[in-house]
């Protein structure tokens, strides 16, 4: 999936925006999480018989995708051991999988949580004066694979819980994020690098710190979601960042 999503990237940046679809279609009818990557692509292309290639192919893999899901009944996660994802916090409470809590009550006290991170995350970078625009001199190529690799994570954090080797997306748009995006503002670098650190160290098993590394993950994936909604804008020529 890594590869095949870095491809895509690869292709749609050196303007094959057609041939980028292939491995695009490939990884989505393998798993329905990088779906949402259509629409980005057909954002990001300003040609208009290009866009309707890319929604016809996008319309004609969602199709397939839920004649597939329809037939799954048992192999989405559950639990929170070795896991990560939006409905977390309320697994750690139940403790038993078999406990009976519905999936609309783990979704719904998980979407709640998400809102008061979003909440209390953006006070504090408003208040510390870190939302300042995300360098926009930066290569395209640069731009295009962050925003692959987060929306691929956001996808994995929203849609369910996610095993923990798919924690490689956001640790990928992290170190691109590191690279070439951040702005020149050492609090910005140090807290991204610091969260992405802790997300992948104790997500994982690590003695009863996971709620830590969820935590990290969340915060982490709101940060660079702010800034992937700031860059996007400025790629599509909207209105101005702020």
């Amino acid at each position: 999936m890594f590869a095949l999503i870095g491809s895509a990237g690869f292709l749609f940046e050196k303007n094959h925006q057609i041939w980028a679809l292939v491995p695009l279609a490939i990884a989505t009818l393998f798993k329905f999480y990088s779906l949402p990557l259509f629409l980005l692509f057909f954002l990001l292309n300003h040609n208009r018989k290009q866009k309707i290639v890319t929604f016809a192919v996008a319309a004609t893999v969602s199709i397939r995708v839920i004649f597939d899901l329809q037939l799954i009944q048992t192999s989405f996660p559950s639990g929170h051991s070795w896991k990560f994802g939006v409905s977390i916090w309320s697994r750690y409470l139940t403790q038993l999988e078999s406990s009976g809590t519905s999936e609309m009550v783990h979704n719904l006290s998980g979407f709640t949580i998400l809102f008061l991170v979003f909440g209390a995350t953006y006070f504090f970078l408003k208040k510390g004066k870190i939302l300042n625009l995300p360098q926009n001199s930066s290569q395209r190529s640069e731009r295009i694979l962050f925003y692959l690799f987060l929306l691929t994570h956001i996808s994995c954090f929203i849609l369910g819980m996610s095993f923990d080797y798919r924690l490689i997306f956001i640790s990928t748009a992290s170190v691109i994020y590191l690279k070439s995006l951040s702005p020149k503002n050492d609090l910005d670098s140090r807290l991204v690098l610091v969260l992405t650190l802790i997300a992948v160290w104790l997500t994982y098993p690590s003695s009863g710190l996971e709620p830590i590394g969820d935590l990290a993950t969340e915060v982490l994936t709101v940060i660079l979601g702010i800034r992937f909604l700031q860059l996007l804008k400025l790629d599509l020529g909207v209105g101005n960042a702020k």
